[in-house]
C-alpha cells in the first residue's frame, strides 16, 4: 500500500513538473515573438524614415544625408586621411565621433540638413564614422560640421566642445 501511494506521489509531482516547465517555454515563445514583432515594426518604421527622408529631400531640394548602419568609408586604398581635417583622395573628410546609436544618428543628420557647403553626408553607427562631401570650393565645412558634431555632446576627431553628455550613453 505504502509503495503504491509512494508511485501516486511520484506520478503526480512528474505531472507538476512537467506541467511549469511548460508554461515557462510557452513564456519563453511568446517573449521571442514579441521580441521579433518588435524588430520587425522597427524595421518598417526605418524603411519609412529613410523613404520619407528622401522624398523630403527630392521635393525640398536639400542636400542628401545618407543614414546607414553598414558602409566601408575610405579613400581607393582603404585607408582613411592621414590627420583630421584633410580630405582624401575621394574628395571627402572622414570624421571620427562616438555616434553609435538612431537617436544619435537622427540628431546629427537634421542639424546638419540646413547647413550650407555640404554636398551629402554619411553617418555608419558602427565604426562611428561620418564621411562628409563638401561642396567644391567650400573649405570651412569640416570645421562647421565638427564643431555641431560637438556641441550635441559628442566626440569628433578627438575634440570636444562643452559638458553635454553623449546622447547616445
Amino acid at each position: 500500500m505504502k509503495v503504491i501511494l509512494f508511485l501516486c506521489a511520484l506520478v503526480l509531482v512528474n505531472n507538476l513538473q512537467a506541467q511549469f516547465w511548460k508554461e515557462k517555454l510557452n513564456q519563453a515563445k511568446e517573449l521571442a515573438k514579441q521580441k521579433g514583432e518588435q524588430k520587425i515594426d522597427q524595421k518598417i518604421q526605418d524603411g519609412i524614415d529613410q523613404g520619407l527622408e528622401k522624398t523630403d529631400s527630392v521635393v525640398s531640394g536639400k542636400k542628401k544625408i545618407s543614414i546607414l548602419k553598414k558602409k566601408k568609408t575610405g579613400n581607393k586604398n582603404g585607408k582613411e586621411a592621414d590627420q583630421p581635417g584633410q580630405l582624401n583622395s575621394n574628395g571627402e573628410y572622414l570624421i571620427k565621433t562616438d555616434i553609435n546609436c538612431e537617436a544619435g544618428k537622427r540628431l546629427i543628420s537634421n542639424m546638419l540638413e540646413e547647413e550650407e557647403g555640404i554636398e551629402s553626408i554619411t553617418i555608419n553607427i558602427e565604426t562611428g564614422l561620418v564621411t562628409l562631401i563638401p561642396v567644391k570650393g567650400q573649405t570651412d565645412v569640416y570645421n562647421k560640421v565638427v564643431d555641431i558634431i560637438c556641441k550635441t555632446g559628442f566626440t569628433a576627431d578627438k575634440k570636444r566642445i562643452g559638458t553635454k553628455t553623449n546622447p547616445c550613453q
